[in-house]
């Protein structure tokens, strides 16, 4: 018989499978490939936080001004056509992310833990196409 809660990583496991951290100040951090792009988490006490790499600004070396130049004016308007909650960056080493902050039941089950990184997965993947329409992918 385990005991309640139970310490699992970070985590402490009440008996009807909510989670909490060990130490309210700990956080979890982890990724995941899904359409041959990186999603990174990061879940720490009411908050998951989310980022997907969409795709990379092509330099301008080689001809390639002009699709770079239409990347570019793809990221500007991004902002424009994402539904509310979402937001884009533009990182210093070109790669385009697209973030989503979300507020969390906590303690949390796994069913709620995992239901935002679906729910957000599914919400880019349009601008992924996007992308690779612009010869611009991760």
């Amino acid at each position: 018989m385990l005991p309640t809660p139970f310490p699992l990583g970070p985590f402490l496991v009440e008996a009807d499978g909510k989670l909490s951290f060990r130490a309210p100040q700990n956080r979890a951090v982890f990724s995941y490939l899904w359409r041959g792009r990186r999603f990174n988490a990061v879940l720490a006490s009411g908050e998951i936080s989310l980022a997907a790499a969409i795709g990379r600004v092509p330099s301008s070396a080689d001809g390639r001004a002009s699709r770079r130049l239409a990347v570019l004016n793809l990221v500007r308007a991004l902002p424009r056509v994402m539904p509310p909650g979402l937001a884009v960056r533009l990182l210093p080493d070109h790669r385009v992310d697209i973030l989503l902050h979300r507020a969390l039941d906590w303690p949390a089950n796994t069913g709620a833990l995992i239901t935002p990184l679906v729910q957000f997965s599914l919400a880019v993947a349009p601008y992924f196409d996007l992308f690779d329409e612009a010869n611009a992918t991760a």
